[in-house]
């Protein structure tokens, strides 16, 4: 039977336990609070991104604790910064297992700070729910059987990209990425996904993250007759890349994936972003797309209260809505705040998420599957669906 679950808000919360049979499962304790940490990027590169994590749990645990957690227990989100840099990271995690006594931990929010701390979780047997991209974060699966993501994993995104020059006819294609964890397994599995579509690679670059211009690169690039320019570069860098381009007036597509920032890119870009595509979730165009089933209705009214609450939608919310979400099933679903009875009750939860469907198990820890993310192209400083 497949388990649905709080898909983040009031009309996912209504259909949720019904749907997965959940509530004969759960088991009732002494009312009280049920302690999750928050390691996120509230300062530093990864601060635009920590504040749209921050936002996206804000937005839905309300909900949750007026509806309550195994019975009558609320959930207190314990908040901490982690600065955007990985020593701190750690830090953070051991201050939140030791002097918070939290159950388990949402974030880190982006891969330099995930990576290390997914280490260090792991060690500690504490279930890691992280927003960041790296597969580094859950593989190996042997390695890594406390931590998770909900995040789109970087093959998926990287076949999408080249599925998507592929419906355009583009044979030749250069592409670029920030040269860290994130950047790296996403140029791997960008280069792996065009071999085996017979696309050619041209030129294949990584730039310093700390670098305030990439002209040099995108002229290295430019210089090589690509058709098409694909990119795997998170939000200031991704925005500052799109006008490096555009000043280069390069005219072919140029397709990024999800870290690159939705929102936060068509701010920082401004026109520079116009025509310019992105492999992203569904729920990014929910205002064009005809919603018909529970998980879509859920992923358009989640869409609908971030926007009255915060203005315009961030991607990075739903990921850690998405985590929280997973959190609340499987400790319903373990009747317990034991750390380890959640952990293996992660491992069997399938959930229509707000990002995309989640069918986790001991060896697949995350990230939703590729069919939950569409593309999308920048009309008029909004994304819509591509043609």
């Amino acid at each position: 039977m497949r388990r649905r679950g709080f898909a983040a808000v009031s009309l996912l919360c209504a259909l949720s336990l019904a749907a997965s049979g959940c509530a004969a499962e759960e088991k009732t304790t002494a009312a009280g609070t049920i302690r999750i940490g928050v390691n996120i990027e509230l300062s530093g590169p990864g601060s635009a991104l920590g504040e749209s994590y921050k936002n996206g749990l804000e937005a839905i645990i309300g909900d949750i604790n007026k509806k309550g957690v195994l019975g009558s227990q609320k959930i207190k989100l314990i908040y901490r910064d982690n600065k955007s840099d990985p020593t701190q990271a750690i830090r953070v995690a051991k201050t939140l297992w030791d002097n918070e006594k939290v159950v388990a931990m949402i974030g880190p929010g982006v891969s330099p700070t995930g990576v290390p701390v997914s280490v260090a979780a792991n060690e500690r047997k504490i279930p890691m729910i992280a927003m960041a991209s790296s597969t580094a974060i859950t593989q190996p699966a042997k390695d890594r059987p406390y931590t998770y993501k909900t995040s789109p994993n970087n093959d998926d995104m990287a076949t999408l990209q080249v599925q998507a020059l592929q419906d355009r006819k583009i044979t030749k294609v250069a592409y670029i990425a920030a040269n860290n964890a994130y950047g790296q397994v996403s140029q791997k599995a960008f280069e792996k996904a065009a071999k085996e579509a017979e696309l050619e690679v041209v030129a294949s670059e990584l730039y310093s993250d700390t670098d305030k211009d990439y002209t040099s690169h995108v002229t290295k690039m430019i210089s090589q007759q690509p058709e098409a320019i694909a990119a795997a570069s998170i939000n200031p860098q991704s925005t500052i890349l799109a006008k490096n381009i555009k000043a280069a007036k390069f005219k072919g597509p140029v397709i990024y994936e999800a870290g690159a920032g939705a929102e936060l890119f068509l701010k920082g870009a401004g026109t520079a972003s116009e025509g310019m595509y992105m492999v992203n979730m569904s729920i990014m165009a929910a205002n064009h797309i005809q919603a018909t089933t529970p998980a879509a209705l859920a992923q358009k009214e989640f869409f609908e209260k971030y926007t009255s609450k915060f203005g315009q939608y961030s991607s990075f919310a739903t990921h850690s809505a998405d985590a929280l979400n997973l959190y609340v099933l499987a400790i319903e679903k373990a009747g317990s705040t034991d750390p380890e009875k959640i952990n293996k009750a992660l491992e069997t939860i399938e959930h229509d998420g707000l990002g995309g469907k989640f069918s986790l198990g001991p060896d697949n820890h995350g990230g939703f599957d590729k069919e939950s993310m569409i593309l999308l192209v920048a009309r008029g400083g909004t994304w819509v669906p591509a043609e």
